[in-house]
């Protein structure tokens, strides 16, 4: 498991401009992975030495340019170079008076961009949305006009076959346009002709009946989606289920700002906060005190130092940084304010009341007794980030507790934090408890956690629920006649009566207690039978073996409950226990 999802690909959001740096393309400061310094192709190899800056790559690759060429294709380096230059420390002719510009992106789309401004042969990127991406990222973040044109047309062209895809890229770019069509492909309906022969023939007649199909199921997936946030990718699956063939078009422009909307969930969370009142906390203590801490909100907190060093190594190097007034052994109890520093901490008062309480020799402080899960996760979330800038191990251990505790009514919730904190042990568990969810729900936590942590949390629910729904078949064998396949997402239940998930819930917490692993497969431990009341077992052995007695008497014999109990049970008797032991083995095999 791991928090949010890193992609290897070039970063896409506009950045602010680089001032040039003078270096030597001598003096081998950048070397590539090989150890030299690498240049590119012609044309941006100085082949005629008449190039006045160069732009370097993140791998190291130099592009020798014109600027006068990068001043007609770009307004960014127009106005760049139109800024005065600082004096070369070199020669005014040879390499080293060239001024180096680092960059962000990688060679080849850098080239491939670069190409597109020179008058030589343009390259061929309308390949894959993958090739066109980091070039259409470049062209906006480096103000290309004509680059931009030619590049959000190509990535258009790919709205039909990958809209997710496209949608992903347009999102992180920003292209609303782009992606209100993106999101029309994967969410809009198209009539399938199927054709009547009236005539009894092989030709099919003219006349057929129309069949609305969509055009992508809900389960599309791109892997380009994954670094989105998880709420972006949760409202466009509620867009695609609440679409009709009868949707009107007027009401597309507002589907399409909702789901493009940015993160909001911190301006929930301040909603919920409520006044933070008096703190109760032990640091009142100026006697005895040696450093005053003060918050962002004006908490004023009389703390040791030396107790604070202790448990906090990030701590123990700021308090040893400045230089204090040292105070001899008869004086060290009583140190006069006087001599005491004031330190400014960012954190508010009560994240830094609990933090200070935590790197005390004392017990833990207790719980914030708030009636709001929001407000409670806030204040965990609050410490838990303070904790590990400051390095407070016992603190981030609590943070962590209070953070489970708040949000374990929610599963998805807490699955979600669990995934951008690498709780792998919590991540696990929330998952199989969301499985049992009865609807999939918003929480302000897909606001910052990514479409791929939500996505195996999707499929990873759907898979346990058919194996629950099938009575066990695997994909090989039949599934029951009565069996249907749970929803990729939904915001109604996926069993028929919301008390059966209480049994199941139970039924697979304790499949993963019963559960051993050998040479990779999973082995079950569990006495499937047990689980039912004897009782129970014994009634409906007791009501089979009447059926049989009944409907197969013996002949000038009445039926005797004896008979009942001595008769050997049918094969419909442990039906139940089969199919639970089937379930069980299902459930043992799905990961996360």
């Amino acid at each position: 498991m791991s928090t949010p999802i890193h992609s290897s690909a070039p970063t896409l959001t506009p950045s602010s401009p680089t001032i040039p740096q003078y270096e030597s393309a001598a003096s081998g400061r950048t070397p590539g992975e090989d150890g030299l310094v690498k240049t590119a192709p012609y044309p941006f190899d100085n082949a005629f030495s008449d190039a006045d800056v160069v732009l370097r790559a993140v791998d190291g690759t130099r592009f020798y340019l014109h600027k006068a060429v990068l001043r007609v294709a770009s307004v960014f380096f127009a106005d760049m170079f139109s800024l005065p230059q600082p004096p070369s420390p070199g020669s005014e002719t040879g390499p080293d008076a060239i001024p180096t510009i680092p960059v962000t992106e990688d060679s080849e789309p850098l080239e491939r961009l670069l190409r597109m401004c020179y008058p030589v042969d343009r390259p061929e990127v309308s390949d894959s949305v993958q090739t066109v991406a980091p070039i259409l990222g470049a062209a906006l973040k480096y103000q290309m006009p004509v680059v931009t044109r030619l590049m959000t047309k190509s990535l258009s062209s790919h709205c039909s076959m990958s809209p997710l895809a496209v949608f992903a890229v347009a999102y992180q770019l920003d292209l609303e346009e782009i992606g209100a069509k993106a999101i029309h492909e994967f969410t809009h309906w198209y009539t399938l002709p199927v054709w009547a022969d009236t005539n009894h023939s092989n030709i099919p007649t003219p006349g057929f009946k129309a069949h609305l199909c969509r055009a992508h199921s809900l389960d599309h997936y791109s892997s380009d989606v994954d670094a989105i946030p998880a709420a972006v990718y949760y409202r466009l699956l509620d867009h695609h289920t609440t679409t009709t063939s009868e949707s009107l078009p007027s009401g597309a422009e507002a589907a399409v700002k909702h789901i493009f909307a940015r993160p909001h969930h911190l301006e929930i969370l301040q909603e919920a906060e409520t006044p933070m009142g008096r703190l109760a906390h032990p640091f009142h203590d100026t006697a005895h005190a040696n450093t005053i801490i003060r918050s962002s909100d004006n908490a004023v907190f009389h703390v040791d130092r030396y107790l604070l060093s202790f448990a906090s190594p990030v701590l123990a190097k700021l308090f040893s940084a400045p230089a204090t007034t040292a105070a001899s052994d008869s004086e060290s109890l009583q140190v006069s304010s006087a001599t005491r520093m004031t330190h400014h901490f960012p954190e508010n008062g009560r994240t830094l009341s609990t933090l200070f309480q935590l790197s005390y020799p004392m017990p833990d402080p207790e719980p914030i007794g708030s009636n709001s899960s929001d407000v409670r996760l806030k204040d965990a979330l609050a410490l838990l980030a303070a904790a590990k800038k400051y390095e407070v191990a016992r603190a981030i251990a609590f943070a962590k507790r209070a953070c489970v505790e708040a949000a374990t009514t929610s599963p998805v919730r807490l699955y979600l934090l669990a995934t951008q904190y690498n709780w792998d042990d919590v991540a696990e568990d929330a998952a199989m408890r969301a499985v049992y969810e009865t609807a999939d729900a918003y929480c302000p936590e897909m606001e910052s956690a990514s479409a791929a942590a939500y996505r195996r949390l999707l499929v990873y629910c759907r898979s346990c629920r058919d194996v629950i729904l099938s009575g066990g078949a695997t994909e090989q064998e039949p599934r029951p006649a009565t069996s249907t396949r749970s929803a990729y997402w939904s915001k109604t239940s996926w069993l028929k009566r919301a008390e059966e998930a209480k049994f199941w819930l139970a039924f697979h917490e304790r499949v993963n207690r019963c559960v051993d692993y050998k040479n990779g497969e999973p082995v079950l431990l569990m006495d499937v039978d047990a689980l039912l009341p004897s009782s129970v077992i014994v009634e409906r052995h007791r009501r089979s073996a009447a059926r049989a007695i009944l409907s197969n008497p013996v002949p000038s014999q009445s039926p005797d409950i004896d008979d009942f109990e001595s008769r050997s049970p049918s094969p419909e008797v442990h039906s139940s226990q089969l199919e639970l032991r089937r379930i069980a083995n299902g459930l043992a095999k799905i990961t996360l």
